[in-house]
C-alpha cells in the first residue's frame, strides 16, 4: 500500500511534479514591526510601527518511500519510484537552478488554493542503512519572482 500525497510541488518553468508523502508541516506567517520603547514607561506604551507587508513561509518535513508510487505524476519520460530516483528527480529536475523559477505548492488542509513562491532550501537526511525509507525537509517562501 502506497503512502497518501500531503504536499504537490509543480515547477512552474517546466511543469515538473514531485508529489510529497509522509508530511509534517509548519505553515508561518508573520508581519515585522519595528518597536520604540518611550522612557520611563511600561511595555504597554511601546509604540509599534508596521513597514512591511506580511510574509509566509512554509516548512516541513517528508519521507522518501520505496513503495512503487510515481513521485513525479507522469511528468518525466520514466516513473520515478525507487528513493535514489526520487532524490535525483527532487534536486536536479524539480529544484532546478534557475534563479527564476516560482513553483506552485499545494496542500489541502492549510490553503485554500495552491499558493506561489519560490523553495529556499531542501535538506535530506540520507542516512547509511535507510534504503526504504529517506527523510527530508524542505522551505518554501510565498511570493512572487521580481524582475531585473
Amino acid at each position: 500500500m502506497a503512502a497518501q500525497t500531503d504536499v504537490t510541488l509543480t515547477n512552474n518553468d517546466n511543469s515538473r511534479v514531485f508529489l510529497f508523502r509522509g508530511v509534517s508541516f509548519k505553515n508561518r506567517k508573520n508581519q515585522q514591526t519595528i518597536a520604540i520603547p518611550l522612557v520611563n514607561t511600561t511595555s504597554a506604551n511601546t509604540v509599534l510601527f508596521r513597514f512591511f507587508g506580511q510574509q509566509r513561509t512554509v516548512t516541513f518535513q517528508f519521507a522518501l518511500f520505496d513503495d512503487d508510487t510515481d513521485v513525479s505524476n507522469g511528468t518525466s519520460g520514466t516513473a520515478i519510484k525507487t528513493v535514489p530516483a526520487q532524490i535525483q528527480w527532487l534536486l536536479d529536475s524539480v529544484f532546478t537552478d534557475n534563479y527564476d523559477v516560482s513553483y506552485l505548492l499545494a496542500q489541502g488542509r492549510n490553503f485554500s488554493s495552491p499558493i506561489t513562491g519560490v523553495i529556499e532550501d531542501i535538506d535530506i537526511d540520507d542516512k547509511a542503512g535507510a534504503g526504504t525509507v529517506v527523510l527530508g525537509t524542505l522551505t518554501f517562501r510565498e511570493g512572487r519572482i521580481g524582475a531585473l
